[in-house]
């Protein structure tokens, strides 16, 4: 049996190894395609609130439009989305300005409706 700091160690380790896997029931218990079809449009897509709804939609398989004016934090979204097998895309908008609106959608974005789901974060 490991003594000290040796102990430490192997606990640390132990409850990382419990942590993932834990992630990793949660994130299969999540998944699901009851949303394949859908298209979600989620603002604050970036970062807390917003980033969890957009991934927890992927999941569940709807396509997801991460709306932010953030798009690093977009970027981020969207690589956690593409790991866990989900589909997405990023929308560099301010949503404070109605003028902006349509100015950043990209093009795989322009011919799909949002009027299904729609996330206002």
């Amino acid at each position: 049996m490991p003594q000290g700091d040796d102990k430490e160690c192997v606990e640390l380790v132990l409850d990382g190894i419990l942590t993932t896997i834990k992630q990793e029931q949660l994130r299969m218990s999540m998944q699901s395609n009851r949303l394949q079809g859908d298209v979600a449009f989620v603002t604050g897509a970036a970062s807390g609130i917003g980033k969890q709804v957009a991934i927890t939609l992927a999941l569940n398989g709807a396509a997801v439009a991460c709306a932010d004016i953030n798009e690093p934090g977009i970027d981020t979204t969207l690589k956690a989305i593409s790991e866990l097998g989900g589909e997405g895309f990023g929308v560099s908008v301010n949503v404070g300005d109605s003028a902006g609106y349509g100015r950043g959608l990209p093009e795989e974005g322009k011919d799909l409706r949002f009027d299904q789901l729609c996330c206002c974060n």
